[in-house]
């Protein structure tokens, strides 16, 4: 674990985004929700579908600076793991550390915005569990689905209008406390979501490996 960690700060190219990615993130959108909440809107699925678009779009901005165009083919990322033999099994452990610390982070995220909703003027609540547990993985699927495009390119304008067109899907998300939701969507979307993780992580080390040979 803590070579893991180790290996992903490395990626990690801005040296603030190393405490700004674990503390501030998720205290600033959650208290963006606990503004929204109590001071702008009664509403309570724009307050979710807000705080989901948002993390959206940090994610994607964030991987500007740690994971994007690295299935390039013109990608520069991974010369220096060809520099030692521990080169690919560090960057495995790298993916799965930039996987885990997303689903934390959306994770800590969303439970704090369903806990300032749950404690609102009203005295009242419609997002469930459950319903916020939906809410987690689907923004995890849609982050990891901009990565399959994201990391294919080094150009930051498609990373930018990546944002823009899942953001506005992301607030969707909010619509999400007026149904109820049962298990079955809750698994499907949790399989969709281990398939597109696996899909990324397979297609970077295939360009990983393939680059060994390139050099």
């Amino acid at each position: 674990m803590k070579e893991a960690v180790k290996g992903y700060h490395i990626f990690l190219s801005k040296s603030w985004l190393k405490w700004a990615i674990y503390i501030p993130y998720p205290i600033v959108l959650i208290g963006m929700v606990y503004i929204l909440n109590r001071y702008l809107t009664f509403f309570q699925y724009i307050c979710i579908g807000m705080v989901c678009g948002m993390i959206v779009a940090v994610e994607i901005m964030v991987d500007t600076y740690v994971l994007m165009g690295i299935a390039s083919k013109n990608t520069n990322r991974l010369e220096y793991l060809k520099t030692s033999t521990k080169g690919l099994p560090l960057l495995k452990k790298v993916l799965a550390m930039d996987a885990v610390r997303r689903f934390l982070s959306i994770t800590v995220i969303l439970a704090g915005a369903y806990l300032v909703i749950g404690t609102d003027p009203t005295g009242t609540s419609n997002v469930t569990p459950a319903q916020c547990f939906i809410c987690i993985v689907i923004t995890d699927l849609l982050v990891e689905l901009a990565f399959l495009l994201t990391r294919l390119f080094l150009n930051v304008w498609i990373n930018l209008l990546t944002v823009y067109i899942l953001w506005g899907i992301a607030f969707l998300e909010g619509f999400i406390i007026l149904y109820k939701i049962s298990l079955l969507p809750i698994l499907l979307v949790m399989v969709l979501c281990a398939g597109v993780i696996a899909a990324g992580r397979t297609l970077i080390l295939k360009r990983a490996g393939e680059s060994y040979y390139d050099g």
